[in-house]
């Protein structure tokens, strides 16, 4: 039987407060109107180790859910008991499939999340001594768990489906503290998506109702004996066999042997001839690239960047140097690009995630080409255009260095016609709103 209604039970969650285990239960008990009364146990007083505490949970630890039927340990089977409780507000998943799929994150969350969160929050709560060595390594770990975050959550809301389930849940409480005290913007700058992700589930009204109004981390609290922000911490393992070895194997023979007679050395063999050197081998041409047969330009590509991003912040001051002193149009091009499919556009975040992988790809034109892409529109559809300087009298360059360049209509501007250039300035240097009226979800440079 699914139960529809809150149990008449009012069941009661012993913890402590401030607890982001206990948060897991209480989100879903907010989703599914659960009456959950949250009963705090005095860690100070050593009340989860009494008998009577050790009833409900053995192990000492909390939260520990109690319910007509008998008690339940673990935050993480709490939450799943209480998510469980109610079918129609679907937080375990909409079918068979995406209810795996909700416990493969709530796994992925204890097993290369939690633990780390922990040994690297612990420290800065005075919970236990800081050690250099298990911090770095936290921090890392830290730092691959949300990685794989970032990764899966590019194109998706949530974790699973269409809306908050319980894996949601569960992986923002365990980064609530994380994201108000330690992750900074320099840390979060490599997790858009995760940061995303993570401000939509607490600006709903359940986590509200919870954990209050969130504002992340600007500067990182540091635990006492640690002087190195996370932010600043190197990545990556060290090399095998990058220190020396203690000793050392000596050399074969290097020894004298202890007493005996010494006996006369046998006379050392002639010295084999030498072999005739290899032939060099034979250089490789370098491929040329799309540019190389060009005439030489007048205009020095490094110095218009330059030039516009020190014009910063009114980008649009540069652009009468741009036309009157840099723009050479024999060596150079201004392209429109419009996307094709802007009617498909009908998520914000996705969008913006389209034209950061565009751009990501426009790496073997960077020397030789500046654009800006915006996105026009509050609501959908979003409309994806974009203006582009390019080395050469051709956009074929774009088209093989980035795959996703076909996807675009690209057409030449006319750059000696005034109204050309005053729209060329109004997309490099769009803040608020396009001159046709058009206002602006987004918009990326690329330099």
């Amino acid at each position: 039987h699914t139960l529809t209604q809150p149990p008449l039970f009012a069941m009661k969650l012993l913890s402590f407060d401030g607890d982001f285990r206990a948060y897991k239960a209480q989100i879903a008990a907010a989703y599914n109107g659960i009456s959950l009364e949250t009963v705090k146990v005095d860690m100070a007083a050593k009340e989860h180790l009494k008998p009577e505490f050790l009833a409900k949970n053995p192990l000492g630890k909390v939260p520990v859910l109690e319910t007509d039927s008998g008690s339940i340990f673990e935050s993480n089977a709490i939450a799943r008991y209480v998510a469980r409780l109610r079918r129609d507000t679907e937080l375990y998943g909409v079918s068979f499939f995406e209810s795996g799929q909700v416990d493969s994150w709530i796994d992925f969350c204890s097993h290369e999340l939690e633990l780390s969160v922990t040994i690297w929050l612990y420290p800065v709560l005075g919970f236990r001594a800081f050690n250099s060595g298990m911090h770095a390594k936290s921090v890392q770990d830290v730092r691959n768990a949300l990685t794989v975050l970032e990764n899966h959550l590019l194109l998706r809301t949530f974790l699973v489906g269409n809306k908050v389930t319980l894996a949601d849940i569960v992986n923002v409480a365990t980064l609530f503290y994380p994201m108000k005290f330690l992750l900074d913007g320099d840390f979060r700058a490599s997790f858009p998506s995760v940061t995303r992700w993570f401000m939509t589930c607490v600006n709903q009204p359940a986590f509200k109702a919870v954990l209050g109004t969130t504002t992340l981390c600007t500067d990182e609290v540091l635990a006492d004996g640690c002087s190195v922000k996370a932010s600043k911490i190197a990545g990556g393992a060290k090399k095998a066999g990058g220190g020396k070895a203690k000793g050392g194997d000596k050399k074969a023979g290097a020894g004298k042997a202890k007493g005996g007679d010494k006996k006369a050395a046998a006379p050392a063999p002639a010295p084999a001839a030498a072999p005739a050197p290899a032939p060099a081998p034979a250089k490789k041409e370098k491929p040329k690239g799309p540019f190389d047969d060009l005439p030489k330009s007048s205009m020095d590509m490094d110095h218009w960047k330059r030039t516009y991003s020190n014009s910063r912040p009114d980008y649009l001051s540069s652009m009468t140097t741009f036309w009157n002193e840099i723009f050479d149009k024999e060596g150079y091009s201004i392209w429109f690009a419009k996307y094709n499919y802007n009617n498909e556009n009908t998520v914000g975040f996705m969008t913006s995630n389209l034209v950061g992988g565009f751009l990501q790809r426009c790496d073997g034109v960077r020397r030789y080409a500046f654009g800006t892409m915006v996105i026009a529109n509050e609501e959908k559809p979003f409309e994806v255009e974009g203006i582009w300087l390019m080395r050469g009298q051709k956009i074929e360059p774009m088209l093989d260095a980035n795959p996703d360049a076909e996807y675009y209509t690209w057409t030449k501007l006319d750059t000696d016609d005034a109204a050309v250039r005053a729209k060329v300035g109004a997309y490099w240097c769009a803040e608020d709103s396009l001159p046709d009226g058009r206002k602006l979800f987004d918009s990326k440079l690329f330099k």
